[in-house]
């Protein structure tokens, strides 16, 4: 059975890597001799000697190789004919801390639509290099890696007869088939099996909540309950432009790359699943966080972030707000979902507290996965002697000038890497579900759900708007807090449900236009414009030429001038808090100001207490993008149906409040300083 040494937590250290590439000295000099037969006697000497060294030399390549293709290749002569792939593997030695083979393989391109094959085929022969960091020892939570699982649980089945019937050891023996073509291709990818096994435990932090217990076991006991449940496994993937994969296309960034890696493996264990990417570039992490519901669709499985680039200064603010927003999710179900976070290998404060939400029980099973300390150091030598995954890492899937190839934003093949990354990680929880089902293994139940623990940012806690992001204490010892669940309505996309659209009740909104098009002064004085802010209008355009890209995601919002009157939204249900938010655009000081140049009622009665939310993980290029607006204590409720002649019948007989926005400021005369809104958050 697996062994249940179960702590995989560590402290990166990584070590810049030196190189120089080995020199060989072509030409030979021979001295000329003096005599004639002592110049034969010379040269057929120098021939012997040649071939004695020749021939051990060919001894020991061939010894060695035989010694490391056990550690580095195993079951190498058990290639499936799933992969169409010729590799030979030949002249194999250790010197200078680095391992070289040769190898035949060659990554297929992709299609005209953009699309990635997952499949090595032949090639040209290339020398590859490997750094030293893959012959470190790997550490104990490597046996819980696909690989170690995938032996342990072989190894179970070797050793015990197994009870299972026989439609499940044919569905076992068709899942472990599909589980190492992935495993091969992985190590063929990235410099075999060592190499693979090595870059996994340098790119995938993970947690543990017992003792006895290794997380991925709980992950396992995830997809055996949707399984149970007949219901669909959801992956929920959110972010901003890393995520949706700007610079490729769409169907090219790392969550579609995963769903197609774990497609096959899936199916084979009876695990019926869906992958939303709902990406959205130049987003932060608020009030993103507090709208997962309306862009990831209700109970999500799994939800990601990418902390790496918009709040890349290690900031644990906004992180803690999204932490605990994901923690109280799926109130009706045994469990959160399970986190998944893309950081920065050096934002050690989030990783931190991220343990310390797994040691309080609020998250069982999260992990943060951080590529530069893997990658970095194979991107230091040419780009001929990189394993194949590593090759032209640099270049886009996207059309020669397409937009999007900048430098912070993924390439084709680092989106491939992460998410291969992920899909090894599932793929060990699957190789445990499989076990189970065999009768080799038996999986976990999941602890017993726990509040969650005081927020670490005490500091935070006099804000007006705190409770929405941080919750409340429970008890009066406040050992224990709830976070109580918020309704969020956006006009961005891509979204599952609750349309902004859906609650405006005024008659003076234009939704109809063209959002590509431009709006002159007479549209924006005649009410507010369903439309885009022009870096995203430019962004949008740049797009066009090129297909779209099969880009999905749009920052749209309701735009309006001084002119342009009141929107009214009829809020269904009881609120003590409401946060407006803007679209993030770059602004300069003749922009709008949402707490200064606009003006609120809820309720029929003007709102005093407002105030700029201001905490990192809310803010975009420095300036805040939300305010927080208190609900006044007189303001009444209606029944929608009776305050207005707005022809939309949705939530009608609903109980609520109707919150009237207008810019008051005169100064807000036309689109370059409107005041937009995009969100519409409650509780």
């Amino acid at each position: 059975m697996i062994s249940q040494n179960h702590r995989r937590r560590r402290t990166i250290q990584y070590e810049p890597l030196t190189y120089a590439m080995p020199k060989q000295n072509l030409r030979s000099k021979r001295k000329a001799s003096t005599g004639k037969n002592s110049n034969v006697n010379i040269f057929d000497a120098f021939k012997i000697f040649a071939s004695c060294i020749l021939l051990a030399s060919s001894t020991y390549t061939y010894l060695l190789s035989q010694r490391l293709r056990s550690d580095l290749y195993p079951d190498t002569n058990n290639l499936s004919a799933g992969f169409d792939r010729n590799f030979v593997r030949r002249n194999r030695d250790y010197g200078g801390g680095k391992l070289r083979n040769r190898s035949e393989n060659q990554l297929s391109r992709e299609d005209k639509k953009g699309g990635s094959s997952l499949l090595i085929h032949q090639g040209n022969d290339n020398s590859v290099f490997i750094p030293s960091f893959v012959k470190e020892k790997l550490n104990s939570a490597s046996e819980f890696d696909t690989y170690g699982i995938s032996h342990e649980i072989l190894s179970a089945r070797k050793a015990a007869a197994s009870a299972a019937s026989n439609s499940q050891q044919q569905s076992f023996a068709k899942f472990k088939k599909i589980a190492q073509e992935i495993r091969e291709e992985f190590a063929l990818r990235y410099g075999g099996n060592q190499a693979a096994r090595a870059i996994l435990q340098k790119t995938i932090s993970t947690f543990s909540l017992r003792d006895d217990v290794n997380n991925i076991e709980f992950t396992a006991q995830r997809l055996n309950q949707a399984r149970l449940e007949k219901r669909q496994f959801r992956f929920g993937f959110a972010g901003y432009s890393v995520t949706a994969g700007r610079g490729n296309y769409f169907n090219q960034s790392f969550p579609f790359v995963m769903e197609r890696i774990l497609e096959q493996p899936m199916k084979a264990l009876g695990v019926d699943w869906s992958v939303v990417n709902a990406g959205i570039g130049g987003v932060p992490s608020l009030p993103y966080g507090l709208c997962l519901d309306t862009f990831l669709g209700k109970d999500p499985d799994v939800v990601f972030w990418d902390f790496a680039m918009n709040e890349a200064n290690d900031s644990v603010e906004g992180f803690e707000a999204y932490i605990r927003r994901v923690a109280s999710l799926n109130k009706l179900k045994d469990v959160a979902p399970m986190l998944m976070v893309k950081d920065t290998f050096m934002a050690q404060n989030r990783t931190l507290m991220l343990e310390r939400y797994v040691e309080a029980g609020a998250l069982i099973d999260p992990i943060v996965i951080h590529t530069d300390p893997a990658v970095d150091p194979f991107l230091q030598v040419d780009d001929n002697l990189r394993p194949i995954g590593f090759r032209q890492w640099r270049e886009f899937g996207a059309p020669p000038d397409a937009p999007g190839k900048s430098r912070h934003h993924p390439a084709k093949k680092e989106h491939e890497f992460i998410g291969f990354l992920m899909a090894m990680h599932f793929l060990a929880a699957l190789e445990l579900l499989a076990g189970a089902d065999m009768g080799l293994y038996q999986l976990k139940p999941f602890p017993q759900r726990s509040d969650l623990p005081p927020p670490v940012n005490v500091k935070e806690i006099q804000s007006s708007w705190t409770s929405i992001l941080l919750g409340n204490p429970k008890d009066e010892n406040g050992t224990t807090w709830v976070l109580e669940p918020s309704q969020c309505f956006t006009s961005f996309d891509p979204i599952l449900e609750s349309n902004l659209k859906d609650l405006i009740i005024s008659e003076n909104v234009q939704d109809k236009f063209d959002l590509m098009l431009p709006k002159g002064p007479k549209i924006y004085n005649a009410g507010w414009v369903l439309d885009l802010g022009y870096t995203e209008k430019r962004a949008k355009l740049q797009l066009q030429r090129y297909g779209g890209l099969g880009f999905v995601d749009s920052k749209k919002a309701y735009y309006g001038v001084y002119a342009s009157g009141k929107i009214k939204f009829f809020l269904p249900s009881k609120a003590s808090s409401v946060i407006v938010c803007e679209s993030n655009e770059k602004k300069d000081s003749m922009s709008c100001d949402m707490e200064k140049d606009v003006s609120y009622n809820i309720g029929r009665e003007p709102v005093q207490d407002i105030s700029a939310i201001d905490t990192i993980g809310f803010t975009y290029l420095g300036g805040s993008i939300c305010v927080h607006l208190k609900v006044p204590t007189k303001a009444t409720m209606t029944t929608k149906g009776t305050s207005t002649n707005n022809e939309s019948v949705n939530y009608a007989g609903s109980d609520g409040y109707i919150l009237e926005v207008a810019v008051k400021s005169k100064k807000i005369r036309n689109k370059s300083q409107a005041c937009n809104i995009s969100h519409l958050i409650w509780l």
